[in-house]
C-alpha cells in the first residue's frame, strides 16, 4: 500500500495530512509516495525518555550556571567595589544556555535558529563593548558584519538544499529590513561608520534580487505563497 505524504525538506519532516506549509519552520512542503513498511513516526514524534533527560541535563545546568554566576558577582563586587566583568560572564552562560536549547529543540527550523543565534551572539558583543566603555566597535562592524555573515551562510545553505532554495528567500528578505538598523544606529550618534552598514546592506540586496532573477518561475512562485505578490 502507498500513502501519499507531504515532507518538508528544510525540517526533514514527513506529515500524512496534505498540509502545504510546515507548521515547524513555514516552508513550503512537497509531496512523495511512502509505501507503508517503509512507514516513519511522523512529527510531534518524541520518546518521553528523551524528552526527560533533555530536561535534567538542561535543569543541571541551569543550576550550575546560577551558582557560578553568584559566586562571580560576589568576586566581582569585593574585588573591584563594582559589578562589570560578572555581567559579561553571565551573558556569556545565558547565551550557552540558549544554543544548547536551540540545538536540542526539533520544533524551530535551522532558519531560525541561525538568525536567533547570530543575533544573540551580536547582543552579548553590543553588551560587552557597552560595559568596557563603549567605543562604538561592536556597532560599527560586528553588528554589520553578522548580517553579511549570514547572507553568506544563506548562500550555501541554498547551494546544499538545493531542491528547496527557494525557501530561503523570506529570510533575505527579513536580512534586508534587517540591514537597515545600522543605518538608524547611525542617525541617532549611536554608531559613527557608516561604510559597513552600506556594504551590509548592499549584499543583502544583492543575494535577494541575485535569487529571484536566478530563480525566475520558482522564486516568483515562493514569493506569491509567502506573500501573496
Amino acid at each position: 500500500m502507498v500513502y501519499i505524504m507531504n515532507k518538508c525538506w528544510n525540517c526533514g519532516v514527513e506529515f500524512i495530512d496534505p498540509t502545504n506549509v510546515c507548521p515547524l519552520c513555514k516552508c513550503i512542503t512537497e509531496r512523495e509516495d511512502a509505501e507503508e513498511e517503509e512507514f516513519k513516526p511522523t512529527y510531534p514524534f518524541r520518546p518521553d525518555k528523551e524528552i526527560k533527560k533533555i530536561q535534567l541535563a538542561m535543569s543541571i545546568y541551569t543550576l550550575a550556571a546560577i551558582i557560578a554566576e553568584a559566586i562571580l558577582v560576589i568576586i566581582d563586587f569585593h574585588v573591584g567595589d563594582r559589578i562589570g566583568w560578572s555581567i559579561m560572564t553571565g551573558a556569556c552562560m545565558v547565551y550557552a544556555y540558549i544554543t544548547l536549547k536551540f540545538s536540542i529543540q526539533k520544533h524551530n527550523g535551522y532558519q531560525f535558529k541561525i538568525l536567533m543565534q547570530t543575533l544573540l551572539g551580536v547582543a552579548v558583543v553590543v553588551l560587552i563593548d557597552f560595559l568596557t566603555g563603549f567605543s562604538g566597535w561592536s556597532v560599527n562592524y560586528v553588528l554589520p558584519a553578522a548580517f553579511i555573515l549570514i547572507d553568506a551562510t544563506v548562500i550555501v545553505l541554498m547551494i546544499v538544499n538545493s531542491r528547496n532554495w527557494q525557501s530561503y528567500i523570506p529570510m533575505q528578505l527579513l536580512l534586508i529590513v534587517l540591514c537597515i538598523i545600522p543605518y538608524i544606529l547611525h542617525h541617532f550618534g549611536i554608531s559613527s561608520d557608516s561604510i559597513m552598514c552600506l556594504i551590509a546592506l548592499c549584499v543583502a540586496i544583492f543575494v535577494f534580487i541575485g535569487s529571484v532573477i536566478m530563480g525566475g518561475r520558482r522564486a516568483m512562485d515562493e514569493l506569491y505563497r509567502r506573500f501573496h505578490v
